[in-house]
């Protein structure tokens, strides 16, 4: 009777050590939930700085399409001066940037006296298209 006692005790300890499958399976899954996690997050950023890349570029046309305009010497006579000599800084009219990437377009206007007597504001507006959707980035400078 005594080795009958014995054997249940050792068979008891041995099935107290170590994992099920079920444990196995469920740590298993919880790692595969977090690395999936962290994949999404990824291309989530990636496509942030996608845009940002986009928004930066557009700033650097518009920058230098603006200090191309005030490099002109007409950008500082009268009004009747610009619209004689200088077609990109027509007042009234809406222009044509230069050509752009694809899928990009830029167009200013150059309105006379809207902030202050003898001053000019350019609006550059570049519009784009991203995903299907039509984006438009606009700035204004005061010249």
């Amino acid at each position: 009777m005594q080795i009958i006692l014995k054997m249940k005790f050792h068979v008891k300890v041995a099935n107290n050590r170590g994992f099920t499958l079920l444990e196995a399976l469920i740590a298993t899954m919880v790692l595969a939930v977090g690395i999936l996690a962290v994949g999404q997050m990824q291309i989530t950023a990636i496509s942030g700085n996608s845009v940002a890349q986009t928004v930066t570029d557009i700033k650097g046309w518009t920058t230098d399409r603006f200090e191309s305009m005030m490099s002109e010497p007409e950008a500082y006579e009268k009004s009747a001066a610009l619209t004689d000599n200088d077609p990109d800084l027509a007042v009234g009219q809406v222009h044509t940037g230069p050509a752009l990437p694809p899928g990009y377009t830029m167009t200013w206007t150059v309105t006379e006296g809207a902030i202050m007597p003898e001053t000019k504001l350019i609006t550059i507006t570049v519009t784009g298209q991203r995903f299907g959707q039509t984006k438009r980035i606009r700035f204004d400078y005061v010249m």
